[in-house]
């Protein structure tokens, strides 16, 4: 197994406050298109077989790569918003084991306050999203982002 750790935010990034919610999203594509080329690039180089990829929780930054390849192997909005709601629900039982006070209350607070729902916000996200154009301008190369929709696409060998 090989193990690459590849940071995605880094210590006094604006948009911190946002952490936690769908609102984060959005504001880290157009911020960090080269840090998810990053992400990107380490699932091409990477020996052939599964690829892991989580952050914390599971929810921000593994949502946002995961919607990513989603997206760019050619899944339908509604199910990558699907998968994505996946997260919310399966962590409140995690928070609850470890004693925490569950994350998710914060972004549904913020989310009603702004008078929207996740599936608005990453619905909208989605929406006109250019994965391929996003990776381009982060650094991927054409040959890698060919390699990488490859490795989305055909079954393993």
């Amino acid at each position: 197994m090989t193990v690459v750790n590849l940071p995605l935010d880094r210590p006094g990034d604006p948009g911190r406050e946002l952490h936690g919610t769908p609102f984060y999203l959005r504001p880290y594509l157009e911020q960090w298109p080269d840090r998810c080329a990053g992400a990107m690039r380490a699932i091409v180089q990477a020996p052939p077989g599964g690829v892991l990829v989580h952050c914390v929780a599971g929810r921000d930054r593994t949502g946002l790569i995961t919607i990513l390849l989603l997206a760019l192997a050619g899944v339908a909005p509604e199910d990558i918003l699907a998968d994505y709601a996946l997260s919310a629900a399966r962590l409140r039982p995690l928070y609850a084991l470890l004693g925490q006070p569950d994350d998710g209350l914060r972004a549904t607070r913020r989310l009603a306050a702004a008078g929207t729902t996740t599936a608005e916000v990453v619905g909208a996200l989605l929406d006109g999203l250019d994965v391929a154009e996003l990776l381009r301008r982060g650094g991927l190369t054409p040959d890698e982002l060919t390699t990488l929709h490859d490795r989305l696409t055909e079954p393993a060998t």
